[in-house]
């Protein structure tokens, strides 16, 4: 992920997180959350669990790996997550 990524640029994932859950009806459906220390800088896609950039600027000097969390919540209650390492790549922000 470069540092200098606009608000709402996909996170590209070497290994994509897909979110399903095999129960029927009502508890068919989850909700998708990112948590860990800087996690405020993504967003997750409450459905389908893709991410993206957020509203806070990455700043590689500042912060260069991010390792996170995304938790996927049935409606019966039921969990499961992965855990999501994401790399801020450098961009010559010195003119």
């Amino acid at each position: 992920m470069r540092e200098n990524s606009n608000p709402g640029t996909p996170v590209q994932m070497e290994h994509p997180i897909v979110v399903v859950d095999s129960d029927e009806g009502r508890n068919a459906d989850f909700t998708v959350e990112l948590k860990g220390e800087g996690a405020d800088r993504f967003r997750a896609d409450p459905k389908t669990g893709k991410l993206f950039v957020g509203n806070i600027p990455l700043d590689r000097e500042e912060k260069h790996v991010y390792t996170l969390k995304l938790v996927a919540t049935d409606s019966g209650g039921k969990n499961g997550s992965s855990k999501v390492i994401i790399h801020i790549s450098d961009t010559n922000d010195n003119p």
